[in-house]
């Protein structure tokens, strides 16, 4: 009903699913199966005829047949054993009851007393009284049914006033007292009481909600840290205030401070029908857009030194956090560097690389670099360590973070205290570890923490990348801040390519990630599609292929899926150099019979490396930046891109 004239395809295809969930449910007619799965959080208390009643009207109004209205009528009738009449009127619309819904949309279809006397007897409970019943009033005049959300059960109420109000078989005085109450309840939401219930709205609104990913916590408690919730969840409906409009915005106060679907349905209705009735001004600049904040750190010290003895070394304990929340997300492909400034040690005589590196101690599997040149005409060096696929993730005290503790040791003096990264570091007791601004901190070879030598002011808040990654050993060396999101974009006859975070020009990997839709009218079985990205090797040695990460995200079932396994890929050297190419990266999908077009898109996280991490100048290669010089085949025919000459 909602699409049918903007998108009548669609609403054709909402409305043939809604028949088929409803045949379902008729041939069920019970609530063994739902109980099993979510009973012990969210029970069925009011059974289901009240939901076949509700759900038959609905499809009456959207279709006109007449036999979803007699099934809406009898299911109403079963709910109530025999008489909608003698159902509770006491209670309100909610996730678990909806017959107040259903006696409402039959009131209006029908007209039929038995149906309107339903209707108004629950409206009249929550407003003048029915024979001596009336809900509660706290004193500054919210309709308090529950201490559980009390909020989402009047401003639903509300919102079925307002729309039985508005039907002309509502008797003028009842509509004035309907229509009054509705405006008073989403008045009180909004702050007629001193504060607002609505976050992001309002005088003194709250700030922290019974909501995991608001709160952004890494230890996966409800009262840990960090104390303020780190999102602002602009626009939801908190649970509200007990019988004496008493509130305190407590995240673990989860009965006054939940969020759910349930609450904002109602609301959201609620405030429709005030701005069709009352009109208002919408904010100017209204977002939930935020800026990052710290997600990606790390904190270091001195684990132990000696610069007394013949041979010198310092040992640096090391603690990677994870605490992402824009969004939060599971990273493992992480590594930082330790930059060193050797001027004094290479002046005496000192060889980079006889110094010799280890780790001692790490609550996960590392790998250590030798001690490989930045920049060698100042002398500065660097150690790479890598976390090799050591997943981390703001879920709790040891999920989100992990210890390093490597050692750097000379053959003979040498004075660490100037290297670029020593000047973060104190001692490793607890109050002494501080934030290693000098350290470099990657996520898939992207700076999201720290700084380089010359780069300047260090990089405390960045917003990373969320693509899933293997374990494969990330050695980019990044010699540059310059990694800003190149967005390049191909339109081939049958399929658009957009390559994305291309790395810098000079370095030791060469970073693809890559993104491929069919176009709508189009489809292609993945086994018969090829990539073809062209480059110069720039040295003889041997080249190899990484896959971090392969996928098809799709709009339709089954959404998503991993094709990790199922992606090779070789390097061709080409017999005949091309400007700009005498080598290409060859991709297939090995047998995944899987048609794509316009729902899906393949996303590939893609690195070439030579066996000696030697680096490559990657700013005269065909294909570098250029997504049109990226060739797809299909079926050995070009179906994107344009091939070297």
């Amino acid at each position: 009903m909602v699409f049918k004239k903007v998108d009548s395809d669609y609403a054709s295809t909402c409305l043939k699913t809604a028949k088929s969930l409803y045949a379902l449910a008729e041939e069920m007619k019970g609530d063994s199966g739902y109980d099993a799965v979510a009973g012990a959080y969210y029970k069925s208390w009011s059974g289901y005829y009240d939901e076949l009643a509700f759900a038959g009207a609905w499809l009456y109004l959207a279709t006109g047949e007449e036999v979803y209205l007699e099934k809406a009528k009898t299911y109403a009738d079963l709910y109530a054993g025999g008489d909608i009449n003698t159902a509770n009127y006491t209670w309100a619309h909610s996730w678990d009851d909806v017959h107040y819904g259903a006696a409402l949309l039959l009131a209006r279809i029908t007209g039929e007393e038995l149906y309107k006397k339903a209707i108004e007897n629950n409206l009249d409970y929550w407003t003048v009284g029915v024979e001596g019943k009336k809900i509660q009033y706290t004193p500054k005049g919210l309709a308090w049914l529950d201490t559980w959300g009390s909020l989402r059960y009047a401003t639903t109420t509300a919102f079925l006033a307002s729309i039985y109000s508005e039907w002309e078989g509502c008797s003028k005085e009842k509509q004035q007292i309907y229509q009054a109450f509705a405006l008073s309840q989403a008045e009180y939401a909004l702050g007629s009481s001193g504060r607002s219930f609505m976050i992001g709205y309002g005088e003194n609104y709250p700030k922290n909600p019974h909501h995991r990913t608001a709160h952004g916590g890494w230890e996966n408690n409800v009262s840990g840290k960090p104390s303020q919730n780190r999102h602002i969840l602009v626009g939801a409906l908190v649970g509200g205030p007990n019988v004496n409009d008493e509130y305190k915005d407590e995240r673990s106060d989860y009965t006054a401070n939940e969020v759910a679907c349930d609450y904002n349905a109602g609301f959201t209705g609620l405030l429709a029908k005030m701005y069709k009735k009352y009109g208002g001004t919408p904010i100017e600049n209204l977002t939930a857009i935020e800026e990052v904040g710290e997600e990606l750190y790390i904190e270091a010290g001195i684990n132990a030194e000696d610069s007394q003895n013949e041979k010198h070394y310092i040992e640096v304990k090391a603690l990677v956090y994870n605490h992402t929340a824009w969004p939060a997300r599971v990273t493992d492909n992480l590594s930082f560097k330790y930059f060193l400034d050797l001027t004094d040690y290479i002046k005496a005589g000192g060889v980079p690389s006889d110094l010799i590196t280890s780790y001692n101690n790490s609550s996960g599997k590392v790998m250590i670099s030798k001690v490989l040149p930045w920049d060698e005409s100042k002398h500065l060096y660097y150690v790479e360590v890598d976390l090799i696929g050591h997943t981390l993730y703001p879920g709790g005290q040891s999920e989100q973070r992990l210890e390093v503790q490597f050692r750097i040791t000379g053959n003979s003096k040498w004075d660490y205290t100037q290297d670029y990264s020593y000047i973060d570091l104190k001692g490793t007791s607890s109050n002494q570890l501080t934030q290693a601004q000098h350290f470099a901190l990657y996520d898939r070879g992207i700076l999201v923490f720290g700084s380089e030598p010359g780069q300047g002011t260090p990089l405390v808040n960045k917003p990373q990348t969320t693509e899933k990654t293997n374990s494969n050993p990330a050695k980019e060396n990044v010699n540059s801040s310059n990694n800003r999101e190149e967005k390049l974009q191909t339109d081939g006859g049958e399929v658009e390519l957009k390559q994305t975070n291309a790395s810098n020009s000079k370095s030791n990997t060469i970073n693809l990630n890559l993104e491929i839709k069919g176009k709508k009218e189009s489809q292609f079985d993945l086994k018969d599609l090829s990539i073809h990205y062209y480059y110069t090797s720039d040295t003889q040695d041997k080249q190899q292929f990484w896959c971090d990460n392969a996928q098809i995200d799709m709009n339709k079932e089954p959404w998503y899926i991993n094709l990790n396994s199922n992606i090779s890929g070789k390097i061709m050297r080409m017999d005949q150099v091309k400007d700009g190419a005498d080598h290409y990266l060859e991709i297939h999908f090995n047998n995944k019979d899987i048609n794509l077009a316009g729902e899906g898109k393949i996303t590939l996280g893609i690195r070439i490396t030579n066996d000696q991490w030697k680096e490559y100048d990657q700013s005269n290669d065909y294909s570098y930046k250029n997504s049109g010089h990226i060739v797809i085949y299909y079926k050995g025919e070009v179906i994107s891109g344009k091939e070297p000459k």
